[in-house]
């Protein structure tokens, strides 16, 4: 019974001092420590990227260019267009860090960074490539030309944008920010 009692004064003390030491926080400064860059190795590490996709447009169109009076080459072509943020063009200008738990940030706008269609993946419907070099490639041209059209008539920029702000605003929480302003010039 003598054991027992020992026992139990011990776990009391030993929680009695575990809590006085949360408490005083003698422990913060080594547990969720999370250390911020200065703002020029911010940069620098984000020009790194380079491009931030942040919104993708898909279409397949049919296309038709005509070879002769009555004849005509028709293609389905599918098209990819992605649109995002362009961070080379980044500067310390474009970056605060306010006491190591606020980051300001202004972005250049969204802009197209490719329209592709690969031409392997086009299907014929009628005509064929072989004989027709020149339409084929005019086809091809008129189709990603659509395509482009469409993923901004759809929205693609305004999507890049919203998209682009709220995966690096919780980006950078994520980082250890706790206020985070993301701008787009």
């Amino acid at each position: 019974m003598k054991n027992l009692i020992i026992g139990a004064v011990i776990v009391a003390l030993l929680a009695g001092a575990g809590f006085y030491v949360y408490k005083a926080g003698y422990l913060n400064k080594y547990l969720n420590k999370v250390s911020i860059m200065d703002t020029p190795t911010v940069v620098k590490n984000i020009k790194s990227i380079q491009e931030l996709s942040t919104a993708c447009f898909y279409e397949e169109i049919i296309q038709s260019e005509p070879i002769k009076k009555k004849d005509s080459l028709i293609i389905i072509a599918n098209g990819k267009v992605r649109a995002g943020f362009d961070l080379k063009e980044l500067g310390e200008e474009n970056i605060t860090i306010e006491h190591d738990t606020t980051l300001s940030i202004v972005l250049p706008d969204v802009k197209i960074f490719t329209f592709a269609i690969n031409p392997n993946d086009v299907k014929f419907i009628e005509g064929q490539k072989a004989n027709n070099e020149k339409v084929f490639n005019r086809a091809i041209a008129k189709a990603q030309k659509r395509i482009e059209e469409d993923a901004l008539k759809d929205g693609i920029l305004d999507k890049a944008r919203e998209s682009g702000k709220k995966q690096l605003t919780e980006l950078f929480k994520a980082f250890g920010f706790k206020e985070v302003y993301v701008d787009i010039e």
